[in-house]
Formats: C-alpha cells, sequence, structure tokens
C-alpha cells in the first residue's frame, strides 16, 4: 500500500536516464536544478485559484448521506 508523502522541496527526476523515477536529482547534488524546483514551485503558487467558501450555504437535506441507502423516497426516509 502506498501512502502520499509531501516531499519539501519537490522531488525532480530524469526521465530520459531514469524512467521508473527510482533516483531524485536532488538540489545538493545536482545544483544546476534548482532553479526548476523554484521555477515551478513559483508558477503554481501564481496559478493557485481559491473558490469560494460554501460554509455560509447552510445545508440541504435531500444533499446529505442517507443512513439507510435502499430507503425510498428519499430524502424523507433517512432518518439519521
Amino acid at each position: 500500500m502506498a501512502f502520499l508523502k509531501e516531499h519539501d522541496p519537490p522531488l525532480l527526476f530524469d526521465l530520459e536516464a531514469d524512467p521508473p523515477e527510482n533516483y531524485s536529482l536532488s538540489p545538493d547534488e545536482h545544483p544546476e536544478v534548482e532553479w526548476v524546483l523554484q521555477r515551478l514551485s513559483d508558477d503554481f503558487q501564481a496559478s493557485m485559484v481559491f473558490g469560494d467558501s460554501q460554509v455560509g450555504w447552510g445545508s440541504d437535506p435531500a444533499l446529505e448521506p442517507c443512513c439507510t441507502p435502499s430507503c425510498t423516497p428519499k430524502p424523507d426516509c433517512c432518518s439519521c
């Protein structure tokens, strides 16, 4: 089972020399790639667009999950 892991700085691979991504090009060992990582990070941060918060929109019981999925008619039969 694979788990997600945050890498700071992010990992960078030479896909021509290392297609299975076994060996990361670390900025410590490859200072020439540090600008690539910084550019990718800057571009990503500049392109981030946050949506409006939906917390204040209230709730709609018709959209809430039902604890008895086989009941009908929904949402009237759900009394969780």
